[in-house]
């Protein structure tokens, strides 16, 4: 059992002529073949992708339990122990991409499934890059967890997933996301993120409150960054990158078996498009989308089919 995404092409060019979606499924083609098949924190590329009139498909590991949103919004919000691990799953799968070049640029609990087994499979890297130089520039994310060095348009690097990292854990530990009160007015809504430190929930632990802090730093110079530097908080202790890469800890919660696989976002966390002219996507190959290719059928976000 795979998960076919279907993408529509759609948009327009970029200034080389090549199309944007395209160019989009390029990367996430490109960033999904540079993962360990064995790692166990993506919902990995299983097969090639194919091509017909209108449509790109990209065959992905089925993960059946549903999103993270879906979960905090059917069950509220989940309690420090369930999001500390949450947080070290996601904080291994960040460590594992940023080692292969990779940064993310849309973590967020529509993009973090669900597995049978009730731990993470972060999906759809739409929006990540590979950055021919250190530093990338463009402007992309969804505005509740885009990190504010992006925002404020200034180049930046991988610091800004464990922003986002930050803004995950944040709604699961209050229930929504962080100034999500603003979602209808968006230039408040950005001017909060560049300038508002998001107020944690009263409840929460010293440990779990510095780990938060650390993570949702506006300067990246101040911001968790890395593994190592958010294990070696208190908050984490007995935790370590094996075991958690193992699955050592056992998760508090175990999807049901039923639980539908998500085919529609919410469209308060519509993603930014990217702009993107910082990757380096030259491992890419992308299917010819003519007439002549495959017969593809308009299919849903993610749709169950077999290999």
């Amino acid at each position: 059992m795979c998960a076919l995404k279907a993408i529509r092409i759609t948009g327009g060019t970029t200034e080389g002529g090549e199309g944007v979606v395209g160019k989009m499924v390029a990367t996430e083609l490109s960033s999904l073949r540079r993962l360990d098949r064995n790692f166990p924190f993506f919902a990995h590329l299983k097969g090639h992708a194919r091509c017909g009139p209108g449509w790109y498909l990209i065959p992905l590991e089925y993960v059946a339990g549903g999103n993270l949103y879906q979960h905090v919004l059917t069950h509220g919000p989940l309690g420090e122990p369930q999001t500390r691990l949450y947080a070290a799953e996601l904080a291994c799968a960040l460590d594992h991409l940023h080692s292969r070049g990779i940064i993310f640029r849309d973590l967020k609990s529509e993009n973090i499934l669900l597995a049978n087994d009730g731990h993470l499979k972060i999906t759809d890297f739409g929006l990540s890059t590979i950055p021919s130089r250190r530093l990338a520039s463009s402007i992309c994310g969804t505005p509740h967890t885009i990190a504010p060095e992006i925002v404020r348009r200034e180049e930046y690097d991988y610091r800004v997933d464990w922003y986002s990292l930050g803004a995950c854990l944040f709604e699961c530990l209050d229930g929504q996301a962080p100034f999500a009160r603003l979602s209808k007015d968006l230039p408040a809504l950005l001017h909060s993120v560049m300038h508002v430190k998001p107020r944690l929930p009263q409840q929460l632990t010293s440990g779990c409150r510095a780990v938060m802090v650390g993570l949702l730093a506006k300067e990246p110079s101040q911001r968790i960054s890395s593994l190592d530097q958010l294990l070696a908080k208190p908050w984490f202790i007995n935790f370590d990158k094996d075991r958690i890469i193992n699955k050592h800890f056992k998760p508090l919660f175990i999807p049901p078996s039923n639980s539908p696989l998500p085919n529609r976002f919410p469209p308060a966390s519509s993603s930014f498009p990217s702009d993107d002219d910082d990757d380096d996507d030259s491992d890419s190959a992308l299917p010819d989308p003519s007439p002549a290719s495959s017969p593809v059928y308009p299919l849903s976000h993610l749709h169950p089919a077999t290999p």
